[in-house]
């Protein structure tokens, strides 16, 4: 299975706790963002295109329509 790695930002909305958990839920590893890295973000967010979906749509909660199509464009445009 291929594994991506995209920037992530912490949401002010949501507590780091509850993004804590999204993650295992979810399966995606969380590091921090080195200066070497051309990735913008404060952190890199790595996992399968599925759980990445999975992990990003839950993260917008419910109410709001997640772009599917987009996501994937943007995962891909980073690997």
């Amino acid at each position: 299975m291929k594994v991506y790695e995209i920037p992530f930002s912490y949401p002010q909305d949501i507590s780091a706790n509850e993004v804590f958990h999204l993650l295992r839920k979810h399966n995606i590893e969380i590091d921090a963002q080195t200066s070497w890295c051309k990735l913008p973000g404060e952190f890199l967010l790595t996992g399968t295109m599925e759980n990445l979906i999975k992990f990003n749509c839950e993260l917008d909660g419910p109410g709001v329509s997640f772009c599917e199509t987009e996501f994937i464009e943007f995962v891909n445009e980073y690997n």
